[in-house]
């Protein structure tokens, strides 16, 4: 019976390895990132909106002050005022000034200038565009370490599977050495 346990341990450990390593770290920043309250640190002025352009997945966006290259696509009014803003979670944004909801990640670095807000320092406020710490690799990360998981566990349960077998066989061979 030892020797079967023996057997099955490292599966288990390899197993709970897989765990702590694939998947608690991603689940915990995902959940950190989604729980973590939207700071804005620096706003500036970015012009007033005249065009756009795309190509690809990059968007130029033509204003009062210049161009500015966004990921994605974005688009506004004529004559609509444009700010950027960078954030705890996003990173530097261009956005309608009247719609904050409608933003696009800068692409590059800006060269303007850019106004502090003052803000609370807690040690719990992460900057995660900081880190370059976003949602989508960490979901590609957790799925993967999931599958991962799942696998090690197959693994382990047919191990528990063949070490029962082999006790059962164990069992058969003391029973017909008795008889």
């Amino acid at each position: 019976m030892t020797n079967n346990r023996r057997r099955s341990t490292p599966r288990l450990g390899m197993f709970l390895f897989v765990v702590v390593v694939f998947v608690l770290p991603p689940t915990t920043l995902l959940l950190m990132l989604h729980f973590e309250p939207l700071v804005i640190s620096q706003t500036g002025d970015a012009g007033i909106f005249e065009t756009a352009a795309s190509h690809d997945d990059l968007t130029n966006v033509r204003t009062s002050t210049g161009v500015i290259t966004v990921s994605g696509g974005f688009s506004a009014l004529n004559g609509q005022r444009l700010m950027l803003r960078r954030s705890n979670k996003f990173g530097l944004q261009l956005c309608q000034a009247e719609d904050l909801g409608n933003c696009a990640e800068v692409s590059g670095t800006w060269t303007g200038t850019l106004q502090s807000i003052p803000q609370p320092n807690h040690w719990y406020m992460i900057d995660f565009a900081k880190h370059q710490i976003n949602p989508g690799p960490l979901l590609a990360i957790l799925a993967m370490g999931v599958l991962t998981a799942l696998a090690a566990l197959l693994l382990v349960a047919s191990g528990c599977a063949d070490s029962d077998s082999v006790e059962a066989d164990d069992q058969e061979a003391d029973h017909a050495r008795t008889l």
